[in-house]
């Protein structure tokens, strides 16, 4: 089973310092990193509106938590985003490649 978990950022450098920390640990097998989108959310009894990016990890089910702790570790939000959709049915080959992407290194 798979994952993609969803994350947004601030800024450029916050996300790829993210995306390579868990793509280089082999907790996920790519990230990408959607830019320009606009966030509209109360925050502290105050409306907020910024602009963020999102960030698509895919990754094996059994990596969220070991995913979650690494991007509370770098996280600049007080409360970052961190959500996991299952992936109910994708190409066999892509599949067998995020699996291949994320086994530890011999």
């Amino acid at each position: 089973m798979h994952n993609i978990i969803l994350t947004t950022v601030s800024n450029k450098e916050q996300a790829l310092l993210i995306a390579r920390e868990l793509v280089s640990a082999r907790l996920c097998a790519c990230v990408n990193i959607i830019p320009s989108m606009t966030s509209v959310y109360f925050w502290k009894d105050e409306l907020c509106e910024e602009g963020e990016l999102l960030l698509f990890i895919k990754a094996p089910t059994k990596n969220f938590e070991k995913i979650e702790a690494k991007i509370l570790e770098l996280h600049e939000y007080e409360l970052p985003e961190i959500v996991a959709l299952s992936i109910k049915k994708a190409y066999k080959k892509y599949s067998n490649w995020i699996d291949e992407m994320t086994r530890p290194l011999s």
